[in-house]
């Protein structure tokens, strides 16, 4: 397979392929050239086909407040800290 631009789901199935034919190769070789400009290659068609968003820092950090049963309006002996936290969280997105 030519190296070309990855524009599409079939090329990207195509190097994919052709990554696992030379995956391994060792380092310094044309093979091991050929590896890295394929994953190159790769890794930006995945990004502009399926981007992932940085999560919301509020939705991360709630579930796990709420699994401590840690409220809002207080927790850890502090009336005021999960509050100060969450606004800590919010200002950090």
């Amino acid at each position: 397979m030519a190296i070309r631009p990855i524009r599409s789901d079939a090329d990207h199935d195509a190097a994919l392929e052709a990554i696992g034919g030379v995956m391994g190769a060792a380092p310094g070789t044309p093979q091991a050239d050929r590896l890295e400009v394929l994953v190159t290659l790769v890794e930006a068609y995945e990004a502009r086909r399926w981007p992932v968003e940085a999560p919301d820092p509020v939705a991360m950090i709630q579930p796990v407040m709420e699994a401590r049963g840690y409220r809002q309006n207080g927790h850890g002996g502090c009336r005021d800290q999960a509050a100060q936290t969450m606004t800590l969280v919010r200002n950090a997105g």
